[in-house]
């Protein structure tokens, strides 16, 4: 198998018949575009650690060298946003309306606004909290600072990126997510809904080399159970 990577590439071996899933090109998928960033994330966190020696501390939804980069609370629940850098930074101020926190010392360049996170967090969280996440989406993707609404498990089952990557499978009266891997370029789904308890004890005991007659014998004294 053969997973399609930016990163890495694997040789992909010949087709065994006997497994019909080695030899196929294999492509992972998942509905939130951002999802491989955090496997990222030791990495540069470790790198921090052997360059300082300091061991980091739990940051939250915040990343430990830049700020503003984090979740930040609107009037109607969080919204991630990421200035990344001094022109973000002043963009950020524009659009909520805070341009003097620009030329504030606590906050006049990234060290800084790092240093004093908490404080950057609290004057933005009060500006922001004077409208709804999609209106400041709006206004910050005009401005071209990135920014998106976190997004609960209902906002995801309902995405239409989800529904495009075929994430969820309708199997008789359940709805469950799909294996989230392509092969030869087809989706690979669950090839049937999950079966109810003790669906298949006859025929694995039978397998096992149980006689009608005696698997009838253990389902009637409780011994096995069958649906």
């Amino acid at each position: 198998m053969r997973i399609r990577s930016t990163s890495a590439r694997w040789a992909q071996p010949p087709v065994d018949e006997r497994n019909p899933f080695l030899g196929r090109a294999a492509e992972l998928v998942w509905p939130v575009p951002l999802a491989p960033v955090p496997a990222g994330g030791p990495r540069r966190i470790l790198i921090g650690y052997l360059g300082t020696g300091r061991l980091p501390s739990p940051q939250g939804t915040a990343f430990p060298s830049i700020a503003p980069y984090q979740v930040l609370r609107t009037r109607d629940g969080g919204l991630m946003i990421a200035a990344a850098n001094d022109r973000l930074f002043a963009a950020l101020c524009e659009v909520v309306e805070r341009p003097e926190l620009v030329s504030d010392p606590r906050f006049a360049t990234n060290p800084e606004r790092v240093a004093n996170r908490a404080a950057l967090a609290a004057e933005l969280e009060e500006a922001l909290g004077e409208e709804d996440r999609a209106v400041w989406v709006e206004r910050l993707v005009a401005a071209r600072v990135p920014a998106a609404p976190v997004a609960t498990m209902a906002d995801i089952a309902a995405d239409e990126q989800t529904a495009a990557l075929g994430i969820l499978q309708e199997l008789g009266p359940f709805t469950l997510v799909a294996p989230p891997v392509w092969l030869d370029g087809e989706r690979l789904e669950h090839a049937a809904e999950p079966p109810p308890l003790g669906a298949h004890t006859r025929e694995v005991l039978g397998e096992a080399g149980y006689s009608e007659a005696e698997v009838a014998n253990l389902v009637a004294a409780g011994i096995a159970g069958a649906a």
